[in-house]
């Protein structure tokens, strides 16, 4: 009788599971792919060659993420490899392309093989990062359509940077408020005996031990990535990323014919990847591209030009980088099945103040 090590079992399930996720979204993929690449070879609006040229924008922005995960893990575990959190980066991001992104919890997983980080303690660092990504497209349709409306309304550059500075101003306030009440939550002092008796009653409750543990993880992780200049930094790197994102949407819709202005790419950018969000669909799939190509449809272009800018550019901005995910994870799970590894932290160890 032939036995495998439960972890070569789990390997196999889960790339089981990922060729059969795949081969349910392949036909639906490949039918919109196909009637992309159909209407744009028909009216000759796209070039191969051409979107080449806008993967180092599609690189910046998906580099610049990597590096706001890389910084926060490095926050919960410092002296953490660049390979390390890389790695649990990119297989994360591949499996986002599920409802609510909840699958994208499993890089947490990975970084605990890797790092022995709890989960508990490194969940905080997830948290961040989707609150980083709302502020993000949140700030991108501010800036775009503020921008935007100055333009149409001859406002002049002048107008234009009253309002960046504006928001710099308003950024700072946040920033400065953030700096000031960053203290730890103490209980009012008429409060204070009470909350002790509490406190003490509850520790011994069966099963508190755990949860008491779980929720020393989650403060402590939350303590070591909550502060205003790691948040600030994270949301600075995903907003310079996304400007990316923005120039790939800009230089695709002026290759189709239909060209939209750098402001209002900025603006779509920042309102699809909202409302994709919302939905939960899994990667915003088939509400980001809807939105998408509304917005530019609004400006006049019409349904075939508006659907390949808008899946040409979710392609390089997006399902590029999905495909890139699994690949890795695919060849990692591999390597693990046979003795290989995944990459791991040179320390080892985890801060817990």
């Amino acid at each position: 009788m032939i036995s495998l090590p439960i972890g070569r079992i789990r390997g196999l399930l889960i790339i089981t599971g990922v060729v059969g996720i795949g081969a349910l979204i392949a036909p639906t993929a490949a039918a919109t792919i196909r009637q992309a690449v159909s209407l744009s070879l028909d009216h000759g609006l796209l070039n191969p060659s051409f979107l080449l040229m806008l993967v180092p924008f599609a690189v910046w922005s998906y580099g610049l993420r990597i590096l706001r995960w890389h910084t926060l893990v490095r926050r919960l575990v410092p002296g953490s490899s660049l390979v390390t959190n890389g790695y649990t980066q990119i297989v994360g991001f591949a499996f986002s392309a599920t409802p609510g992104r909840i699958a994208e919890l499993y890089k947490l997983k990975l970084l605990e093989h890797s790092t022995r980080l709890p989960i508990a303690q490194s969940l905080p660092a997830a948290i961040v990062e989707r609150l980083t990504d709302v502020a993000a497209f949140s700030l991108l349709a501010v800036i775009g359509g503020l921008f935007d409306w100055s333009e149409s309304t001859g406002a002049g550059s002048a107008t234009r940077w009253i309002l960046l500075l504006l928001g710099l101003a308003i950024l700072a306030s946040v920033y400065h408020l953030g700096w000031r009440h960053r203290g730890r939550f103490e209980p009012p002092p008429t409060l204070a005996p009470l909350y002790q008796r509490v406190a003490k009653r509850a520790r011994a409750l069966p099963g508190i031990s755990r949860l008491s543990t779980i929720l020393s993880q989650l403060k402590t992780g939350g303590s070591q990535v909550g502060s205003p200049s790691i948040m600030a930094f994270a949301l600075a790197c995903v907003v310079i990323g996304r400007l990316g994102d923005g120039v790939i949407l800009w230089q695709i819709a002026r290759a189709v014919g239909y060209p939209v202005s750098f402001s209002m790419a900025l603006l779509m950018i920042g309102s699809a990847g909202l409302v994709g969000g919302i939905t939960f669909s899994p990667g915003g799939l088939g509400a980001t591209e809807a939105t998408l190509v509304g917005l530019i449809m609004a400006h006049g272009a019409p349904l075939g030009a508006a659907m390949v800018t808008a899946l040409g550019a979710r392609t390089l901005i997006y399902w590029l980088w999905v495909l890139v995910g699994l690949c890795v994870f695919v060849v990692g799970q591999s390597k693990h099945i046979a003795g290989w590894d995944v990459p791991r932290s040179q320390d080892r160890a985890y801060v817990e103040e």
